[in-house]
Parts: structure tokens; C-alpha cells; sequence
């Protein structure tokens, strides 16, 4: 369809979701007059077009354009703190937290319990779904650090660091059988 590369593209800036809406309300018209934004809006929305309109698809087909919407979505951040508005910062830092930490509460239930009736993980790699959880909830509780942050730009500093923790734990926290396929 039209839209396949629509999912692969929210997985691939999935933490940065949560503040695309703020983002989006940080530009005004005097952001699209300026010729980086410009630019970055035609970096973005060409390649997607031509790549969605194409009759092979693969999701990497879309990565060159990651990079101008990076840039998109740090413009619209920085205009909409600019703005003196915070509101869409904080209540997406909050889905957000709600979600990473929802992930590492059902992933302990998982493998510890029948109650959902999957397991990620075999018993031997019990230290794994620790990392995992353990990297969600560390990820939940910076992000409830940031929605408690007094300044804007605190707020998005502390929403950027969140996930590091996740990112050093991730090469530990692959399963067996993933690793055997992979």
C-alpha cells in the first residue's frame, strides 16, 4: 500500500513520537520561510514520496529520511520552547513514561508468571529480563524526573538522556533464540 513505510518510520523515530506533536505546533510561518527548513521539508518529503509511490518496497528504503526529520523535529522543539509553551513537552514525556514503563511491567508478568501466556525469554536468561525491564524502568523514571523538570529545556535535556541506560544494556538483553537467527 501507499503507506507502507508509515509504521517502519514511527518505529524508527519512536522515542522522538511522543514530541512530534509539540514539535508540530512549534512551527510557524516564519520557521518555513527560512531555507534550512525548507530544505530539511524537501530532504523528508520527496525521497518518502518517491520511495511510497514505488512497487518494491522495503522498509530501509526510507532511511535517508531520517536525517531531515530529526533536523524537522528539533526545529519544531526548539520553536515551540522558544514559544514559552510546555504543555505538549509534558504530557508526551508522560505517555511516554507510561508506555516504557507498561513495557517493563508486562515483560516481568511474562516471564515470571502465566498470567500473559508468552515468555521472551528461556529460564536460564533471567538476568536478561532483568536488563530489559530494568533498562524500561530506568528509561520511565528519568522521564517522570523530566516531567517534574521546572524549565522547558531542562525538560527535553532529561527526555534525551532517558533512554541511555536502555541503549547500554541492549546488547545484553538479546534472547537465545534471537541470537541464533540474527
Amino acid at each position: 500500500p501507499f503507506l507502507f513505510f508509515v509504521p517502519p518510520l514511527a518505529w524508527g523515530i519512536l522515542p522522538w513520537l511522543a514530541l512530534v506533536p509539540a514539535a508540530a505546533a512549534g512551527y510557524t510561518r516564519k520557521l518555513f520561510e527560512r531555507p534550512d527548513v525548507r530544505f530539511a521539508s524537501c530532504w523528508f518529503l520527496f525521497p518518502f514520496l518517491f520511495f511510497s509511490a514505488s512497487e518494491g518496497k522495503i522498509a530501509t528504503y526510507i532511511l535517508p529520511v531520517f536525517p531531515p526529520l530529526v533536523y524537522l523535529v528539533a526545529v519544531g522543539l526548539a520553536g515551540y520552547i522558544e514559544s514559552g509553551r510546555r504543555r505538549l513537552l509534558t504530557s508526551g514525556s508522560a505517555l511516554f513514561a507510561v508506555v516504557t514503563g507498561g513495557a517493563s511491567v508486562v515483560l516481568m508478568l511474562s516471564q515470571f508468571t502465566e498470567a500473559l501466556g508468552f515468555r521472551i525469554y528461556e529460564d536460564a536468561e533471567a538476568s536478561k529480563i532483568l536488563f530489559l525491564a530494568g533498562g524500561l524502568f530506568a528509561w520511565a523514571l528519568v522521564l517522570v524526573f523530566a516531567i517534574c523538570a521546572k524549565h522547558a529545556w531542562r525538560l527535553l535535556a532529561l527526555y534525551c538522556a532517558a533512554p541511555v541506560v536502555m541503549m547500554f544494556a541492549t546488547h545484553f538483553m538479546f534472547p537465545v533464540e534471537f541470537e541464533g537467527k540474527k
